[in-house]
């Protein structure tokens, strides 16, 4: 009887209620961050090596790198939380429940070398954030 009310299922009720955080359309459907994301990958081209939060990250996997950008060591990164320094681009999704990043200032890489990092001027309403590294 449980599963009636708290299946994410078809068989539950939550997946039909459209005032549920369970509906089916939430959870199955396009969302805003999703449609905006499309204008964000165009703007990084396969061969490039990329940085980005967990959200987004699995788009890069078919890129020449696809780097984990966290609060977490990585070797790859020297055991330290910033960027390889054969990264060419950044991609921040700012409004993924875990994400502690905002704004452009935020990010270390860019507030602490201005001169290596341009900021892509891309239409995402805040959604995301595009670094290209200079070269």
């Amino acid at each position: 009887m449980t599963g009636l009310f708290l299946s994410l299922s078809p068989l539950g009720l939550s997946f039909w209620d459209s005032g549920s955080n369970w509906y089916w359309k939430t959870l199955y459907g396009p969302s805003r961050r999703g449609e905006l994301f499309a204008r964000v990958l165009p703007l990084i081209p396969r061969e490039s090596r990329v940085a980005s939060t967990d959200f987004v990250h699995p788009r890069f996997t078919h890129h020449e790198r696809s780097y984990d950008y966290s609060g977490y060591a990585r070797k790859v990164a020297g055991n330290t939380t910033g960027v390889p320094d054969d990264t060419d681009f950044l991609v921040i999704d700012t409004n993924h429940r875990y994400s502690e990043i905002q704004s452009a200032d935020q990010i270390p890489e860019y507030r602490d070398h201005p001169d290596q990092w341009k900021l892509l001027p891309v239409e995402t309403d805040g959604y995301f954030i595009v670094l290209k590294r200079n070269r």
